[in-house]
C-alpha cells in the first residue's frame, strides 16, 4: 500500500488543531470568589449601629448571600453573627446592628458568597455607647420659712450617664409643679444645692420639686409641700 499524499496528511494535522483551538475557547470559566470591604460604622448607640459593605467585583458568578458578621473577636466570620441584606439591586449594601450590649467593642467584616465560596471584608472595630436615662433627683425639706420666703434644695443622685446640663427649684400652689411655672435655675450644676425661694405670697400653700436635665430630658425629684407664715 502506497504512502497517503503528503496534502491529505497537513489537511488532517490542521483540522486536528481548529480542533484542539475550538475546544480551548468553548472550556467553561471557573468562577472565583468575590470582593467586598466593609463599610465604616455610623449611629452608634448603646445598643444598636449601622454598617454595610460593597462588593467590587462578583468573581463571575451570582452573589447567593451577603450581610455583616459580628463578634467580640476580630475578624468574625459566618459562625459568629450574622445580619444578612435581602437586597440584591445595588454592589452596595447597609445593614442595622441591634441588641448590642452598651459600652462594647465590637468587630465586624462584610461577606458575600457565590458558587466559589465566602469572601470577607476588611476587619472594622467599633464600641457601643454608654446607655443614657433620665437623671434621678431629690428634693430637700422646706427650712427657714418666712412670710415671703423658704429655703429647700436640690440633690441629683444619678445623673442618668449624661452630663447635668441644670437644675434647681420648681414651685406652684399648684400639686406638681414643674419647670413651665417658677423655677430657680443652677447652670453649672454641681450634685446638690441650697436654693432659697423669695417674693412668695403670706400665709399660702406652696408646692415644690426639685428637678435636673440632661440630654434625656427633665425629672423630679418628691414634692415638698409648706405654708408660709402670715404677716
Amino acid at each position: 500500500m502506497k504512502n497517503p499524499p503528503i496534502i491529505l496528511v497537513i489537511i488532517s494535522c490542521a483540522l486536528a488543531l481548529i480542533s484542539c483551538d475550538k475546544w480551548e475557547l468553548e472550556a467553561p470559566i471557573l468562577p472565583s470568589l468575590p470582593t467586598i470591604y466593609t463599610s465604616g460604622v455610623s449611629a452608634i448607640t448603646d445598643s444598636s449601629a449601622l454598617s454595610g459593605g460593597t462588593i467590587t467585583t462578583d468573581g463571575g458568578a451570582t452573589i447567593s448571600i451577603r450581610g455583616v458578621c459580628l463578634s467580640k473577636k476580630p475578624n468574625p466570620t459566618t459562625d459568629d453573627t450574622l445580619i444578612t441584606d435581602k437586597s440584591t439591586t445595588k454592589d452596595y449594601f447597609s445593614v442595622r446592628l441591634s441588641a448590642l450590649e452598651q459600652n462594647t467593642t465590637y468587630y465586624i467584616r462584610a461577606f458575600a458568597t457565590n458558587s466559589a465560596g465566602t469572601a470577607y471584608g476588611n476587619n472594622v472595630e467599633f464600641t457601643t455607647s454608654v446607655k443614657t436615662s433620665l437623671s434621678s433627683v431629690i428634693t430637700w425639706p422646706a427650712s427657714g420659712i418666712t412670710s415671703t420666703s423658704v429655703n429647700s434644695g436640690v440633690e441629683v443622685t444619678s445623673d442618668g450617664g449624661e452630663l447635668i446640663l441644670y437644675m434647681g427649684l420648681c414651685w406652684s400652689r399648684n400639686p406638681n409643679p414643674t419647670v413651665s411655672d417658677h423655677k430657680t435655675m443652677i447652670i453649672s450644676p454641681v450634685y446638690s444645692d441650697v436654693c432659697s425661694i423669695t417674693n412668695l405670697t403670706a400665709a399660702t400653700t406652696y408646692y415644690i420639686r426639685a428637678y435636673a436635665t440632661n440630654s434625656k430630658g427633665t425629672s423630679y425629684g418628691n414634692q415638698v409641700v409648706f405654708t408660709t407664715l402670715p404677716k
